[in-house]
């Protein structure tokens, strides 16, 4: 789960500036005093600057608050943060926090717009609806188990309203009875979601690092694999444009059909098998944010993925995006930020070789539940280990402790047997030591 209390920086700029200050690790508080005087200054002055060159525009009212999901909902737009939710007016120009938001002791984490309702889905509280745009909220977890209160992504078909949720599969509501929240787990067998999607009368679902598919006529989940290695993958979003669906990944692009089978790898040439965060659509055009080194990317195609041309890059993680009234809207690390759709494609793809420095990722998703993955680069062979320790300095978990090419590389932490905290990671080789903070939430 993200939230707005994890504002790291995580842009190549800033690694290179903190890899002067490695020999401050985690228990020096030398090293935390100096690192955060620098992560102002990049804050205040050099972050700033580098941003406002690609002519993307924040919205000032929420600042550089974390924004972790936006819709378009009665011809607005909707963003969440983990404790606001802020409306812009009908261009997008204005906006405003709304002056009632759900009472919770949770995190907000997702919102969704269906037939005239906005939901919102919390951290460990359940899920919340507005049947007047935000005016007035009341609670919607009638029939769903507690232990299902953590809500990762909301669909809909007809009058069914689907939840997935982070450790109890997923539930179904049916609106137009408003009988209570029932599940709908029947084939499945991994119960920790991280996507649910409706297409058409359709649904695909990511559980456990499993594609599952359910239409409306089937009585069961069934697995899908979206190449012939059948490897499992992590699905971060799903888009549907004309007659395909698009499903981003943690291996790139892959165009299917409605139904969710037949998929093709549509990977971005210039920079393949990396991490699909986001998609939008504007008519023939569909945009894909890729992620990687705490930076992310937007590329955009009028081909149905059969070519790519990048659109910008900004460093700052991406979590989702929309087009609305002719710009592409951001909801990022720092804030919502927007650029016009029609914006200067004078940018430098990223480059996929042979690493120049060493270099260790923020892990995301971050906080994450269980899972989360590290990125990390070695320019030179040697010795790698890569370590996870408590606040307490007491090592927890060995990630990677072996001889390693050179070379990019990404590991999967997977802590469903420790409890929720803050943790820290820490690479070592022989000429490099880095940490940085996760945490947790359960």
């Amino acid at each position: 789960m993200q939230n707005k209390y994890n504002r790291f920086l995580k842009n190549r700029l800033n690694t290179s500036i903190i890899l002067s200050f490695s020999k401050y690790n985690f228990m020096s508080f030398a090293g935390v005093i100096k690192l955060s005087m620098l992560v102002l200054f990049l804050n205040i002055i050099a972050i700033p600057s580098l941003l406002k060159a690609q002519n993307w525009e924040q919205i000032s009212v929420i600042g550089s608050n974390q924004i972790l999901s936006i819709t378009e909902h009665n011809n607005r737009i909707f963003a969440v943060s983990a404790d606001q939710i802020y409306e812009s007016d009908e261009n997008g120009n204005s906006w405003k926090p709304l002056p009632v938001i759900p009472i919770t002791g949770s995190s907000f984490y997702t919102i969704y717009s269906y037939k005239g309702i906005l939901y919102i889905g919390t951290v460990n509280e359940g899920i919340f609806r507005s049947a007047d745009h935000g005016n007035s909220w009341g609670i919607m977890n009638t029939g769903l188990p507690q232990s299902a209160w953590g809500i990762v992504e909301l669909a809909a078909i007809g009058d069914s309203l689907f939840a997935a949720t982070d450790f109890n599969g997923v539930y179904v509501y049916n609106l137009s009875v408003n009988s209570g929240w029932k599940e709908f787990n029947t084939g499945l067998f991994q119960f920790g979601a991280s996507s649910i999607f409706a297409s058409g009368n359709c649904l695909v679902a990511n559980l456990g690092y499993y594609l599952f598919v359910r239409s409306n006529n089937h009585s069961e989940w069934n697995t899908v694999f979206v190449d012939s290695t059948e490897i499992q993958r992590l699905f971060f979003d799903f888009i549907i444009q004309d007659n395909y669906l698009f499903a981003g990944t943690d291996n790139g692009i892959y165009r299917g059909s409605l139904e969710g089978t037949n998929w093709v790898s549509v990977d971005i040439d210039a920079f393949p098998t990396r991490d699909i965060g986001a998609f939008a659509v504007d008519g023939n055009r569909l945009y894909a944010a890729l992620l990687f080194g705490g930076e992310h990317w937007i590329f955009s195609s009028d081909d149905y993925g059969d070519n790519w041309e990048i659109k910008a890059h900004e460093f700052s993680w991406l979590y989702d995006m929309l087009v609305f009234k002719n710009r592409i809207w951001a909801a990022r690390l720092d804030g919502l930020w927007s650029n016009s759709i029609d914006g200067s494609t004078n940018i430098d793809e990223p480059v996929s070789s042979i690493p120049d420095n060493f270099y260790l990722s923020q892990n995301y998703p971050n906080p994450f539940n269980p899972s989360t993955k590290i990125e990390y680069s070695v320019p030179q062979n040697g010795f790698v280990s890569i370590s996870v320790y408590n606040l307490l300095g007491q090592k927890i978990s060995s990630l990677v402790n072996e001889y390693q090419q050179k070379g990019n590389y990404n590991i999967i932490f997977n802590a469903k047997d420790i409890p929720s905290g803050t943790y820290f990671y820490m690479i070592k080789t022989k000429d490099f030591t880095q940490t940085k903070k996760m945490v947790l939430l359960k």
